[in-house]
């Protein structure tokens, strides 16, 4: 009886440590490795062609940042690129030999939108109805993906515009409706009317830091008699037309044809230096 319940027990604590061996094994088994969309480093690419069925963007790398050359000269808003060369690295879940014959089946034929980055065309097809990942295709083959970037490229062409106003800090003088402010060579800020130094940092500073809430295509020609604003950088000087003020303000860039929104109080902050109440007034 001893005897019995002994090997019973010698079994158990064997069956446990086998147990323990291939759960170990388990966690320690290497994965099979990912299959990537493209072997394409990122940092390589410096241009980009979005071709969509009505439309087409073309984005160009400018030293360390993006411009748009088609529709719009403008700069592009970095975090969009940052989306966008993530691409290549995506993770291709399934992969099937591309045949002519059937890519209508997966919204190939033609495709929704066609990205070239460099001299490779990916082209985006349907969704799966199971999981909502995208069929797109890359020469010969068709790859699964993630839907993370489609809707980033069925975006308006100035959507891809930076919202940011200045291309730069670098502000030397700014020039609004009963406004002149310049730097002068001590490095301090001078203006007309006069205004406190402080006051006339804070506004420059908050030139400097403009956004706008959206940008939009210009459409049909500004009246000439708007007011206008003109900023001095180091190396360009840049004019908007003012469109309104209430109860958004909208800047107008006629070079490049867009509108810049502003909403609230940061749009009245960029039209004058907020000067300080006088004692005894609300």
């Amino acid at each position: 009886m001893l005897g019995s319940r002994w090997l019973l027990n010698l079994f158990l604590l064997i069956a446990i440590a086998g147990l323990g061996v291939w759960v170990y094994w388990l966690e320690k088994k290497p994965e099979a490795p990912q299959t990537t969309l493209l072997d394409l480093n990122p940092e390589a690419i410096d241009a980009i062609v979005i071709q969509k069925q009505k439309g087409r963007i073309e984005l160009r790398k400018q030293g360390d940042h993006w411009q748009m050359t088609r529709p719009y000269q403008a700069r592009v808003d970095s975090y969009q690129i940052e989306q966008l060369l993530s691409l290549p690295k995506q993770t291709s879940q399934a992969q099937y030999p591309a045949s002519e014959a059937t890519l209508s089946n997966f919204g190939l034929s033609p495709p929704k939108v066609t990205v070239i980055l460099g001299e490779t065309r990916i082209d985006f097809g349907n969704t799966q109805p199971i999981d909502g990942r995208r069929y797109v295709r890359v020469g010969d083959t068709l790859h699964l993906i993630d839907d993370s970037v489609f809707p980033l490229l069925t975006a308006r062409a100035s959507d891809w515009v930076t919202r940011k106003l200045l291309p730069s800090d670098e502000i030397r003088a700014l020039t609004l409706p009963g406004w002149k402010i310049r730097l002068s060579e001590k490095g301090t800020w001078r203006s007309e009317p006069e205004a406190s130094q402080e006051t006339l940092a804070q506004f420059v500073d908050t030139w400097r830091q403009a956004r706008a809430i959206q940008v939009s295509p210009l459409k049909g020609k500004p009246k000439s008699a708007s007011e206008t604003i003109t900023v001095q950088l180091k190396d360009q000087t840049l004019k908007w037309i003012i469109q309104q003020q209430e109860p958004e303000l909208i800047l107008l860039d006629p070079r490049q044809k867009l509108r810049y929104h502003f909403y609230g109080s940061s749009g009245k902050k960029l039209l004058a230096p907020e000067l300080p109440k006088a004692n005894g007034k609300k």
